[in-house]
C-alpha cells in the first residue's frame, strides 16, 4: 500500500469561508480513499510549477531539510511570478511557526490544522510578528516513490483550488515554510507546512 499526499488549506481574511469549505471537501475526498495516491494526471496547472532546472533540490527527499525548504520557497515564488504576482518575502517568524506546526502534526500523529488541540493559527499568532491576514497549507507525503519531495507536494497544492488560492493570494507578502521528517501513519514521511502573511 502506498501513502497519499494529503493536503488541506486554511486562511483568515475575506476569503476564509470559501477556503474553509474547500478544505472540508478536499479532506473528505482524500480520507474516503485511504492509500490512493492524490496525484493528478492533468497538466492544467503544470505551467505554475518551476522547471526542474530551477529551484535546486525540488525533486529530492534526501536533500537537507534546509535545501528542501529553500526549494519550496523558490517554487512558491515561481508560481506567483507566472501569475504576474510579486514574490513573497521569506519571514523568519513564519518559517519558525511553520516548522513548529509541522512538528506538532508529527508529534501528535494528527494530519489536521488543529493538531494537538491547538488553534490552526496558534503558531502564527505566537510568532511575535503581527499580520493583518494569514493563511496555511499543510501536506504530507511518504518518502516511498518521491511523494514527499518539494516538487510533488507543490504540485498537489497547485491542483487544489484552496491551496492554490493561498499560494497565489495577491495580498500575501510574507511566507514561511516548514518541513519535518519522521514516521507518520506508518510511513517514513515529510510533513510540510506553508504559512502566509500580510504585514
Amino acid at each position: 500500500m502506498t501513502a497519499s499526499i494529503l493536503t488541506t488549506p486554511r486562511a483568515r481574511g475575506r476569503n476564509y469561508a470559501a477556503v474553509a469549505a474547500g478544505a472540508v471537501a478536499l479532506a473528505a475526498g482524500l480520507v474516503a480513499a485511504p492509500g490512493a495516491q492524490a496525484a493528478t494526471t492533468s497538466t492544467q496547472y503544470d505551467y505554475l510549477l518551476a522547471p526542474t532546472t530551477l529551484c535546486a533540490g525540488q525533486t529530492s527527499s534526501t536533500a537537507s531539510v534546509a535545501a528542501q525548504e529553500a526549494a519550496m520557497h523558490c517554487l512558491v515564488d515561481y508560481a506567483r511570478g507566472k501569475q504576474g504576482l510579486r514574490p513573497t518575502v521569506a519571514n523568519a517568524a513564519l518559517d519558525l511557526a511553520a516548522e513548529r506546526k509541522a512538528a506538532d502534526i508529527l508529534r501528535c500523529q494528527q494530519f489536521s490544522h488543529t493538531a494537538c488541540g491547538r488553534a490552526w493559527d496558534y503558531f502564527i499568532k505566537s510568532s511575535g510578528t503581527r499580520f493583518t491576514r494569514w493563511g496555511e497549507n499543510i501536506a504530507w507525503g511518504s518518502d516511498n516513490g518521491g511523494r514527499s519531495t518539494p516538487r510533488s507536494i507543490m504540485r498537489g497544492w497547485l491542483y487544489s483550488s484552496g491551496h492554490r488560492a493561498n499560494i497565489l493570494n495577491a495580498s500575501y507578502n510574507a511566507k514561511g515554510i516548514g518541513l519535518v521528517r519522521g514516521r507518520f501513519s506508518g510511513y517514513a514521511a515529510g510533513i510540510w507546512v506553508q504559512h502566509f502573511g500580510t504585514k
